[in-house]
């Protein structure tokens, strides 16, 4: 139970936190967007082309777009000394660390979804209702998987020099594979309306991965 309430404090204080910060996020949707508008701009693909195109530039350019917040998430708590605090209070630190992560998978999921809607946008494509559930599963998967990607290793590397060079070392090569697995899973989606399938099968164990991580390395995690 004490998992749960510090999981749901945390979570919230970040959300909450939200409108102080709300340049930050404004600035990651609006590199999303210029991320869009130079790559329609420079190559202008045919509609037949689409199908390879887009999967590739949304995921690109939401995982892009989305470090940059979730390489922050632990920032706040370092910068203004709160780290201490959090570590002597009652709260559980394992649901300091899964509380966390859990808001940088909100990022995630929130400008993943921006990024879809201005990407169709801008180039003028449509979906059925069937493709869009099955795009929302493939970001919900996403988003829990970097974003917990994110958590853990956010957590492990407080307090260590040269932190945000080292982050994105260790950060940017583990998220290759849900990359892959989101580009190509959204890629058959759009040919072909269909959802399950090996990629999506690694994309479901990585996230599962991630999330026992949280769980069994949070506390550690947070001491070390």
């Amino acid at each position: 139970m004490n998992l749960l309430k510090t999981t749901l404090i945390i979570f919230s204080e970040s959300l909450f936190s939200l409108r102080k910060k709300f340049g930050r996020f404004l600035g990651l949707f609006l590199l999303s967007i210029m991320f869009i508008v130079v790559f329609e701009v420079a190559y202008e693909p045919s509609p037949k082309d689409l199908v390879n195109f887009l999967p590739g530039l949304i995921w690109v350019t939401s995982i892009l777009s989305s470090s940059i917040g979730i390489l922050k998430i632990w920032d706040d708590e370092e910068n203004e000394s709160l780290l201490d605090f959090l570590k002597s209070s009652s709260l559980d630190r394992g649901g300091i660390v899964l509380g966390k992560s859990l808001w940088g998978a909100f990022l995630c999921f929130f400008i993943t979804i921006a990024t879809l809607l201005m990407t169709f946008f801008f180039f003028d494509y449509s979906l059925t209702i069937e493709q869009v559930v099955f795009l929302l599963i493939v970001i919900i998967f996403s988003s829990i998987a970097f974003g917990f990607l994110g958590g853990i290793f956010g957590a492990l590397s407080l307090g260590l020099n040269f932190r945000n060079i080292l982050l994105p070392l260790f950060l940017y090569p583990l998220a290759v594979p849900i990359l892959m697995s989101s580009i190509n899973i959204t890629k058959d989606i759009i040919a072909d309306g269909l959802l399950v399938g090996n990629w999506f099968y690694i994309l479901f164990v990585y996230s599962f991965v991630q999330f026992l991580l949280v769980f069994g390395l949070g506390e550690k995690a947070l001491d070390s």
